[in-house]
């Protein structure tokens, strides 16, 4: 993380959630996408393989955990992976997978994304249906094009 931030309850049922510890103007990178140090790449191959000794349980779990990007799917491994959904989002990643803050955050603020903005390659649409894992609270077929420039 690249904010002062606390990771606590969200509350609702949702579980941890990420909070600023200051307020964040908007513009500011409040996560930063390092392939190797804090986020794990897979192609279609290798999340197959990555899934075929898994459970059930432990294959949706971690299907939960990651999301689409470039055609990939990416796997975060620190406290980025606590940042939660929602259709009013004040933060929003880049297509280099860097996080930034669309809005002004103040102190205390939860943290969200719209995960309908990520990037859904058809691979990882078979693995969320295959897994019985698809996500209902937001429309994860929104952006399957793995080639977009939002920056």
């Amino acid at each position: 993380m690249q904010i002062p931030y606390e990771k606590r309850d969200a509350g609702l049922g949702v579980g941890l959630g990420l909070f600023a510890k200051a307020a964040v103007s908007a513009g500011t990178c409040v996560w930063r996408f390092k392939v190797g140090e804090n986020v794990i790449e897979y192609d279609e191959e290798a999340t197959i393989l990555h899934l075929k000794n898994k459970t059930l349980s432990e294959a949706q779990r971690w299907l939960d955990l990651t999301y689409g990007l470039r055609g990939k799917i990416c796997e975060i491994l620190d406290d980025g992976r606590y940042m939660n959904h929602s259709t009013s989002p004040n933060c929003k990643t880049d297509s280099k997978g860097d996080t930034y803050a669309i809005k002004d955050i103040a102190e205390g603020e939860q943290l969200f994304e719209d995960y309908g903005s990520f990037d859904h390659p058809p691979f990882l649409l078979v693995c969320l249906e295959k897994y019985n894992c698809a996500p209902k609270y937001y429309d994860y077929q929104a952006h399957p094009d793995p080639t977009r420039d939002d920056t």
